[in-house]
């Protein structure tokens, strides 16, 4: 299987207390299928996990534009990585700032 693009959005704003991620990822598999697996949640969460499976690349595409635009229409934007970081980073000062601090852990985003 092969990567052919991924994509990463957030959602965060420390005063309505959302810090949310979306990841999706288009993979060509070898009997000339394609897949998209979606991984969405809380940060600093695994979230959860979807895989799609269409005929063909052009089925797959379609699905996946569709995904970005309805995630952006509620108000995700296209972040990088280090994005992803700084939002833990201020998830975790949000959460310092509370009475009663949780023990934060964070896992590492698998393959985004």
């Amino acid at each position: 299987m092969s990567v052919l693009d991924t994509c990463l959005l957030l959602s965060v704003d420390a005063e309505e207390n959302r810090f949310r991620f979306f990841a999706i990822e288009l993979r060509a598999r070898d009997d000339g299928a394609a897949e998209i697996r979606r991984r969405w949640g809380r940060v600093g969460t695994d979230g959860r996990v979807d895989v799609e499976v269409f005929e063909d690349e052009a089925q797959a595409r379609i699905a996946w534009d569709a995904l970005v635009r309805r995630r952006e229409r509620r108000g995700y934007v296209a972040a990088a990585t280090a994005d992803l970081r700084t939002a833990r980073r201020l998830l975790a000062w949000h959460r310092s700032r509370r009475l009663s601090p949780r023990q934060l852990a964070f896992p590492v985003a698998a393959g985004f």
